[in-house]
């Protein structure tokens, strides 16, 4: 009954009313930890810890810590819990898939992406660095790192090869 009215008035009443029931709390309020229940741990932790309640403690072995760290500071005084800050609106996460089609509608990243390169190498013409990957039989799992070095400096060395790129002849 408390605690549920205690979140429903104002900040100042509940800093007053933390002080009274600190001053109402009695020295040795420490308690067996080692022999008590979960639920008794439970309700010791949410009498003297001051911060809002709480239903549970994942596992036996910290709500024993916890209510231990309330005991071995001596009188536990309660806290008036912080000013709720203003809550931000969470973005429903979306797959990866939904992310990247977001992105095209930034005009500059569509051009960035709408840039096709062919490379050379070694005088060799290949439409992608991965047809490049395959054709001299490099490991596929290193295309996409290397690809962005050789897009940032134009050319780079990989494994021996000399990569250059070179812009793609639009077919329009």
């Amino acid at each position: 009954m408390f605690l549920g009215s205690y979140f429903q008035i104002a900040d100042t009443a509940k800093e007053e009313l933390v002080s009274i029931i600190n001053e109402a709390q009695p020295e040795g309020t420490s308690m067996d930890v080692t022999n008590a229940k979960m639920q008794e741990l439970v309700a010791h932790y949410n009498a003297h810890s001051g911060k809002p309640p709480i239903k549970k403690f994942s596992d036996i072995e910290t709500a024993r810590k916890r209510v231990s760290a309330l005991a071995g500071n001596g009188k536990q005084k309660a806290k008036a819990p912080k000013k709720a800050k203003a809550v931000k609106e969470k973005k429903t996460a979306g797959s990866i898939s939904d992310g990247v089609k977001a992105s095209w509608a930034d005009k500059k990243v569509a051009a960035a992406r709408a840039i096709k390169n062919k490379v050379t190498v070694a005088g060799t013409e290949y439409s992608s660095v991965h047809t490049a990957f395959v054709a001299l039989k490099l490991p596929l799992g290193k295309v996409i790192r290397f690809r962005a070095v050789l897009k940032e400096k134009g050319s780079a060395e990989f494994d021996g090869h000399k990569f250059k790129l070179v812009p793609a002849v639009d077919k329009k």
